[in-house]
Formats: structure tokens, C-alpha cells, sequence
């Protein structure tokens, strides 16, 4: 007979037996340190309605959100930086039972396996991998 019994508190890491995420005061949920760059822009309805699953529905404006974000020193990376980069677009979930307004992500780049894994794995974000610098401020512009 095993010993191991399936975890009942759903906050468990994936594979499951590895047990639940780490708790506690030095793992908080504060990134003490955040720049962000947040660009939207007007783009074609046509080509939105082509990648957005039902039964998500676009709003008035096919907006489409591109985000910088440059993360630094977060309690639960152990102090860690990492950056990321977002495409988004506002939508509506049309239910059966649930209807909201909210912002769907496409598609998020970041530069550590760590908070890929925790979005990606256990929250459903479509995470990849990217190699994203920090930004540089020079003459009055910024870039990455």
C-alpha cells in the first residue's frame, strides 16, 4: 500500500507530489520595483476575430495592448528580477453562466523559468520564453 495521498489543499505544484508552493513572510506576492511600458494600438477586427476562442467576443475597438514590464526585486523570486513583454486585447466572456469584461493575453514573453512555470502551469497564461533586457533610458527615450 502507498504512503502518498493526493493533495486536497489544490495549491500544489505540478507534478502534484511535489507538494504545495512555499508560504510565508519572505514570499509574498510584492515585486517591490516595477517599471512598465504599456503601447496600445488600433488594429484590424477581421484579423482579432480570427485567434480569439469562443466564447470570447471583441469590444467596439479591436485594441491590441503591447506591455513592458521590468521586475525587480521580488519577494517571491528571493529578491530576482525578471522582465516581460505582453500582447493583449480587451474582450468579453460570453458563458454559459458568466459574462465579463476583461483583457485576454495572446501571448506573454519573460526571462525566467520560475515565473513562466507558476503562470504558465498553474494559472493557464500562454508563457514563453524570451531573452528581454532591462530598458535604457537615452536621450529622453526608452527601449528594450
Amino acid at each position: 500500500m502507498n504512503d502518498f495521498k493526493t493533495p486536497k489543499n489544490g495549491n500544489d505544484m505540478m507534478p502534484f507530489y511535489f507538494g504545495p508552493r512555499s508560504m510565508g513572510e519572505k514570499l509574498s506576492g510584492w515585486y517591490n520595483d516595477v517599471t512598465m511600458l504599456v503601447i496600445p494600438y488600433l488594429t484590424d477586427d477581421k484579423l482579432l476575430k480570427s485567434i480569439i476562442p469562443e466564447p470570447f467576443k471583441l469590444l467596439d475597438d479591436p485594441i491590441i495592448t503591447v506591455t513592458y514590464a521590468c521586475n525587480k526585486n521580488i519577494d517571491w523570486l528571493a529578491g530576482r528580477d525578471y522582465n516581460l513583454i505582453s500582447v493583449s486585447v480587451k474582450t468579453k466572456f460570453d458563458g454559459v453562466r458568466d459574462n465579463e469584461i476583461g483583457t485576454f493575453n495572446l501571448v506573454m514573453w519573460e526571462n525566467l523559468t520560475d515565473p513562466i512555470l507558476t503562470g504558465r502551469e498553474l494559472q493557464g497564461i500562454p508563457k514563453i520564453y524570451a531573452d528581454i533586457q532591462n530598458h535604457q533610458l537615452t536621450d529622453g527615450v526608452i527601449s528594450t
